[in-house]
Parts: C-alpha cells; sequence; structure tokens
C-alpha cells in the first residue's frame, strides 16, 4: 500500500485541504470533516516518510553484509590463522542476527511497503525454486536478490 503512495499527491491534497479551510468558518462541520482529513493526510504523509527511512536503512544494512561476506571469502583465500577466521565469522554472524531481528521486528512496515523483505525473499523465507536448487555456481547476493535476479 505504502509503496504505491506518491508523496507528491499528499503533500498536494493537504495543501489543497488547507486552502479549503481558510475558505470556511473555524466551527462549521465542513471545517471540522476538513480539519480530520487533513490530520488523516498529515499522518499518511508521515507514514510514509518512516517507511522511506526504514527501507533505506534496510537497504545500506544488505549491502553491508554483502559486503561483509565478500570480505570473509576473500579472507579464507589468504588467511592460514583459523582462529582469527573464526572471530571474523563469529562477528558476522551476530550482525547479520542483529540485521535479522531488525527487519523481522519491521516487518509490518515492510508489508504495508509491498517490499521483497516481507514476501521472505530477503530473510530467506522464500518458497524454493529454480534458484534454491543447488549449483556449481554461487549463490545470489543479497543485492541480486533486491534486484530480482
Amino acid at each position: 500500500m505504502l509503496a504505491r503512495t506518491q508523496r507528491a499527491e499528499l503533500v498536494s491534497d493537504i495543501q489543497r485541504i488547507e486552502t479549503k479551510l481558510k475558505n470556511e468558518s473555524p466551527e462549521s462541520p465542513v471545517s471540522r470533516a476538513l480539519k480530520g482529513t487533513l490530520d488523516i493526510q498529515q499522518a499518511r504523509l508521515a507514514n510514509l516518510d518512516r517507511s522511506t527511512e526504514s527501507l533505506k536503512f534496510s537497504e545500506a544494512e544488505l549491502d553491508r553484509i554483502e559486503k561483509q561476506v565478500q570480505l570473509i571469502a576473500e579472507e579464507v583465500a589468504v588467511s592460514k590463522d583459523p582462529s582469527a577466521l573464526s572471530a571474523t565469522l563469529d562477528s558476522v554472524v551476530q550482525s547479520i542476527q542483529g540485521t535479522t531481528k531488525w527487519l523481522s521486528d519491521n516487518a509490518a512496515l515492510f508489508e504495508a511497503m509491498d517490499s521483497p523483505i516481507a514476501s521472505g525473499q530477503l530473510l530467506g523465507n522464500a518458497a524454493p525454486g529454480p534458484a534454491a536448487t543447488p549449483r556449481a555456481t554461487a549463490a545470489p547476493t543479497p543485492r541480486a536478490v533486491r534486484q530480482g535476479r
């Protein structure tokens, strides 16, 4: 629902309602109805702004995790110290668990935005399909999943 909401439409509607309010008597029933509608549209705009910020954060977190996984793969290729590699992996697992918790805690927001996060595509809950079949190729990165590849 939020994904289809256009910020410009909401702002325009708020301005239109404010203009109508100026032309009404403050005590009239029409004025009260317009004030109610204005409050609703302002709340919708605030929800849209919050959802946009949350989506930016989740995309930044997914990008960070993707880069962390790439770093680990590189470190595995060059590392001779198993304890250092283990410590790095433990750190990454903690980071991913924190991000997963945040995404789960905000699942309702993503559902409202018709986001792939809500359908489980980015949390590993997507229904198995051709992409889930084991192959010799590398698994898709979080960015590739977000972009539908």
